[in-house]
Parts: C-alpha cells; sequence; structure tokens
C-alpha cells in the first residue's frame, strides 16, 4: 500500500499528567529528495509548527527516538504530487512525573492508503 499524494497530515499527542514523549520510528519508506523537499515527516518539540522542529526526514532511513522537551509532540507528514512509496510507522512512549511509561504503537500513518 503506498500513501496518496499532495497529502498534509498532522498529528499532535499529549497525555494527562505526562512529562516527556519519545518518538520512535519503526520504518520509513518515502521519497527521497534534496532538504526533503519532495515527501517528509517532521517532529516538533511542542504543540503545533512554530515549535521547535526536532527533525525532518525522507527517504529509507529510519530516524533515531525524539523526544520531547514537554508534554506535547507535533508530527507532520507532507507529500507532493510526484511519487508515492510505502509511508512510515513509529510508536511513542510517555513517561509522566512519577517516572511511568505508557505506550502507543503506531501504524502506518496516515491510515487512509490506496
Amino acid at each position: 500500500m503506498h500513501y496518496h499524494t499532495a497529502l498534509a497530515f498532522g498529528s499532535e499527542s499529549c497525555c494527562s499528567g505526562v512529562q516527556i514523549i519519545t518518538i520512535s520510528f519503526n520504518d520509513m519508506e518515502l521519497e527521497e529528495s534534496g532538504n526533503c523537499l519532495a515527501d517528509s515527516v517532521s517532529v516538533y518539540d511542542g504543540a503545533d509548527t512554530t515549535s521547535r522542529l526536532l527533525g525532518k526526514f525522507c527517504g529509507d532511513e529510519t530516524p533515531g527516538d525524539l523526544t520531547s522537551s514537554g508534554h506535547y509532540i507535533y508530527v507532520v507528514f507532507r507529500s507532493n504530487r510526484k511519487r508515492n512509496r510505502g509511508g512510515f510507522s513509529l510508536s511513542w512512549s510517555a513517561a509522566d512525573a512519577h517516572g511511568t511509561d505508557h505506550a502507543e504503537a503506531g501504524n502506518n500513518i496516515p491510515t487512509d492508503w490506496d
């Protein structure tokens, strides 16, 4: 299955009482381009795209873990109209003030593939 072309997708993760969130990419198969100008996944340290950019990724290399400085992390997926590939999947975990971990596995994002 492949993702749609010309797609923009954003997702905010937050949980009550959470201090930090860590995102782990399970796999990545996006169109490769210079500066990731074609298809990309961008991760922000906060509730929206005005927050500090933790990283912008494309191609087939799975990024390392990314951890927020607070209780929000924002993921944006963008695709142009040229080529589409398999997409990406991620998992996230969150730690609360007591150090208790909470985890959620992510499927391919977005979920509305061809």
